[in-house]
């Protein structure tokens, strides 16, 4: 089918050559691994091919029967309009069970136009066909054939091979692009978020489409810069590991929270946390994060973790305080709700939960007062709060000067018999 139509029906080919829209690249590859076959099978399939423009780089060299195969959706003649957008369809490159690519339409709509999108999605990979969602803006939609439909896409699917920043600026009018052009508008703190887009080596965005960014309620946040600047920081992860999980993996805090038999509520702190907490307890912190004090790590990870036979909520927090309230008599003279008891690994948090009116949480912990950055984030067996303070206080990590002294000691003579081992 592909190869009849470029090799045969000239007049076709004449008017892509026009529109600026060969396939070349494309097809050489189909050559070279010698698929023509797919394009020829006979019933209804749809078929996807890339077109020059979007070969820039080095892509034609990752293209391999595999991602070629990762171009057709077999048995399904698909058109635009009346496709359920979303909606997996398996594809070629699923034949063997190597590897896994499913394939859906998505779409925008700029202005009066809808613009069609597809969307492979890497399901199972290996090394050289990682994992991840590319997407793909349809270019010539819907070109019938007589063993199915054709779209022209404006690049490559499967290939994973641009930063962020590139994904952002890669097509004008491109789905994105306006997220990238609010940044822009936003001056020095915008130029300088997108630095930190394009410095870091291991960022998740969550990159907001044209559309998303089209609505009064962004209109109005855009109004206040400064808090749309934090509203923008938000969509990004710099570091996808919290600090709080590299603290847990000392003596294997971690390890627990992978049970399935118990119900789990834990107050995550934040990154930010840790960096405010180092801000107040520079010592107490820098310690808590070295291998040696890891003990400190365990036991202050314990007071953040609730086991019980439910899981709490901010919402049931709250509803707990007030029930507490009721069942307490002469309360005219106490100005703040009473703390509730939870059970965690380290004796009882004693808490209340303040919800404000932008309906955000704050936690109430001895004198402190803990903004709750992510609540109710649901798990399989339990349920996360992102808070942004750890619950820690001055004295809780106290180490001795004998204990360090027992340390260096060990460490002596270690290095002693090390050396000797060596002599022998």
């Amino acid at each position: 089918m592909f190869i009849n139509i470029v090799k045969n029906a000239a007049k076709f080919h004449l008017k892509f050559f026009k529109e600026n829209l060969l396939f070349t690249n494309f097809r050489q590859k189909v050559q070279q691994y010698k698929r023509e076959s797919i394009f020829r099978t006979e019933g209804g399939h749809t078929f996807f091919i890339p077109v020059d423009e979007g070969f820039a780089n080095n892509r034609a060299g990752l293209i391999d029967d595999y991602i070629i195969d990762g171009h057709v959706i077999p048995r399904e003649v698909l058109f635009t309009t009346p496709t359920k957008k979303d909606s997996p369809f398996p594809t070629l490159a699923n034949s063997d069970n190597v590897i896994r690519v499913i394939i859906s339409f998505t779409q925008e709509q700029r202005d009066k136009t809808i613009i069609n999108y597809v969307k492979s999605h890497t399901l199972f990979g290996d090394g050289k066909h990682p994992q991840g969602v590319v997407l793909a803006e349809i270019v010539k939609a819907n070109i019938p054939v007589k063993n199915g439909v054709i779209h022209l896409i404006h690049k490559p699917l499967m290939i994973v091979d641009s930063t962020i920043k590139e994904l952002l600026q890669e097509k004008d009018g491109g789905i994105l692009n306006n997220f990238l052009n609010e940044l822009n508008d936003l001056g020095p703190e915008g130029h300088s978020f997108l630095r930190t887009i394009e410095r870091s080596q291991d960022v998740t965005l969550f990159a907001p489409c044209n559309s998303a960014l089209d609505n009064e309620i962004v209109r109005s946040i855009k109004r206040d810069k400064q808090k749309y600047l934090e509203v923008l920081q938000m969509h990004v992860v710099v570091d996808n590991r919290l600090k709080s999980y590299e603290l847990g993996q000392a003596q294997q805090f971690n390890a627990q929270l992978n049970a399935t038999n118990k119900k789990f509520t834990y107050f995550i702190p934040s990154n930010k946390a840790w960096q405010t907490a180092r801000v107040m307890m520079p010592s107490a912190i820098k310690k808590l994060f070295m291998e040696d004090f890891s003990y400190h790590a365990f036991t202050t990870l314990q007071r953040h973790l609730v086991i019980s036979d439910d899981v709490f909520t901010m919402e049931r927090i709250k509803q707990l305080t007030k029930a507490k309230e009721l069942n307490q008599t002469n309360r005219a003279n106490l100005h703040e709700p009473l703390p509730i008891s939870l059970p965690t690994l380290r004796g009882s948090l004693e808490i209340f939960v303040e919800e404000r009116k932008d309906n955000t949480y704050v936690i109430h912990w001895e004198e402190l007062r803990i903004p709750v950055f992510r609540p109710n984030v649901e798990c399989t067996n339990g349920i996360i709060h992102v808070i942004d303070m750890p619950f820690l206080k001055k004295g809780d990590i106290v180490v001795s000067s004998s204990s360090l002294n027992t340390a260096s000691l060990i460490g002596a003579a270690l290095a002693v018999l090390f050396a000797r081992l060596l002599a022998e």
